[in-house]
């Protein structure tokens, strides 16, 4: 006989989260959601992993239609909803119009996109430009762009294309058939010279490494347009811990198959969080299921 599973079971909680729910029905709260590894299989439409976005639609309708279906509850009970990535601007428009096309009734509120450089206003179709971007910083990246690409290129990586001032790489396979974009991290930061390490940002989440100008990240863009909201983020790689401590988060989730530094800084307890049982979609899909029992 199959056993049959909880929410709870599924759901690793740690931290005071009845605290925090209860803080985020007084006051509101924002749910932010990183899209590889989380929304989506890692990569997709990168030279790591060909398949498009539809080919992976199709194969995990159902639980699209979940996520669908828990926007909406959330939604209903006060939650502003929006994403948190490092794709660039139209990918991101593509993959929300797939997941949330008009028919749904969902409409997003507002996304950050590039890693922090663009701020997507899906309700009126606005895209600006972070306020928090460093012009110098954004001056010497467009100066040393071509540069920046070749010493890439010529350890091993691939550039993702579609990004507006920010580059993205995607590392090569290792010997153990793995993309580690830690060690591609490490390795290109070795390659440039001390004055782009110190002002330029490079991150990494698991799929790409990320160079942009200074006031250009997740954390800073979150800060810009949050308000008083207290924030519940959702995200897998190194790229989004900075976030994860960030004091406007009160709630951080993560699928099971998020970086082992996410899931020790969420299992540590220093904050209220979520560790799925499943990783990606599914894993989220059950995070948001949690989630929905305690706001009700």
């Amino acid at each position: 006989m199959n056993e049959i599973l909880t929410i709870k079971e599924m759901v690793k909680s740690f931290g005071n989260l009845d605290s925090e729910i209860e803080g985020i029905k007084n006051n509101g709260g924002y749910l932010l959601m990183d899209v590889d590894g989380c929304l989506i299989e890692g990569g997709l439409e990168t030279v790591g992993n060909k398949k498009t976005l539809e080919e992976w639609g199709e194969e995990n309708q159902k639980e699209i239609e979940l996520v669908r279906k828990n926007i909406i509850l959330l939604q209903r009970e006060g939650i502003k909803i929006g994403l948190s990535t490092g794709r660039g601007l139209e990918f991101s428009k593509r993959l929300i119009d797939y997941f949330f096309p008009k028919e749904s009734g969902i409409v997003l509120n507002e996304n950050i996109v590039e890693g922090g450089l663009i701020i997507y206003d899906d309700k009126n179709e606005i895209e600006r430009v972070s306020p928090c971007v460093d012009e110098e910083s954004a001056n010497l990246l467009k100066k040393n762009r071509i540069k920046i690409i070749d010493i890439g290129v010529n350890i091993g990586g691939s550039v993702e294309e579609g990004k507006v001032l920010g580059i993205s790489f995607n590392p090569p396979v290792g010997s153990d058939g793995r993309r580690d974009t830690d060690v591609f991290k490490d390795l290109l930061k070795k390659e440039l010279s001390d004055e782009l390490c110190d002002k330029l940002v490079v991150t990494n989440s698991s799929t790409a490494v990320d160079i942009t100008p200074i006031g250009v990240d997740k954390m800073t863009a979150m800060e810009s347009l949050v308000g008083s909201y207290s924030v519940i983020y959702l995200g897998d790689g190194r790229n989004d811990e900075t976030s994860m401590k960030n004091n406007r988060v009160r709630i951080n989730l993560a699928p099971a198959n998020s970086h082992e530094a996410i899931k020790k800084l969420v299992s540590s307890g220093e904050k209220s969080g979520l560790i799925s049982s499943e990783p990606e979609i599914k894993g989220v899909n059950q995070m948001l299921e949690f989630l929905i029992e305690r706001l009700r």
